[in-house]
């Protein structure tokens, strides 16, 4: 809060100082950090192939676009793509919670009707987030940034080990412009 603000404020007796005390917090954790660069650096446009079990393996092709919003808070995904003959629609918003310290993702599609929401950890080599279903269940993503122009995801069922099972694969590599520069 810039100080002529902070100073108006404690010289108005009605500003309840424990109001003042909330908002200053709220706006300290609602500044971008730089888990929230990282997500940036994943913005523009990625061509992405994807396998998905469906019994055996069924491969599409598909197109996100990605963009930073809300001051650079959150990162949108929109992903479109044909799934045996069925056109399908994506969204992912990805955010770093600053407050909770963890990576924050909700997915929907229009292949359902309801939302996923998950939470994640970077692991220590600042390259693989690893999200857990943040409503209960053995589901995980994991997100491995294999270089500026490459990101590969997949989505497992099952406690990590024996019986897990590898459910989706998306190889995201980013669209190159018509001057061969990453959009």
């Amino acid at each position: 809060m810039d100080t002529s603000r902070k100073t108006a404020l404690a010289t108005d007796s009605r500003i309840d100082p424990q109001a003042e005390r909330f908002m200053e917090e709220t706006v300290h954790h609602a500044q971008p950090c730089s888990a929230h660069a990282l997500l940036a650096s994943w913005a523009g446009t990625w061509k992405v192939r994807t396998r998905n079990w469906m019994g055996s393996w069924v491969e599409s092709t598909g197109t996100v676009k990605m963009r930073m919003t809300l001051g650079g808070r959150y990162l949108e995904e929109t992903y479109t793509s044909t799934v045996l003959g069925h056109s399908f629609e994506g969204r992912t918003v990805y955010g770093y919670d600053n407050a909770q310290d963890v990576f924050v993702m909700m997915t929907y599609g229009s292949m359902g009707t309801g939302l996923t929401l998950r939470e994640g950890t970077l692991d220590a080599s600042g390259r693989v987030i690893t999200f857990r279903n943040a409503t209960g269940g053995s589901e995980r993503v994991v997100i491995r940034m294999e270089g500026p122009n490459a990101l590969v995801a997949e989505m497992f069922d099952g406690e990590p080990g024996p019986d897990e099972v590898r459910v989706v694969e998306a190889r995201y590599t980013r669209a190159r412009s018509v001057w061969g520069l990453g959009t």
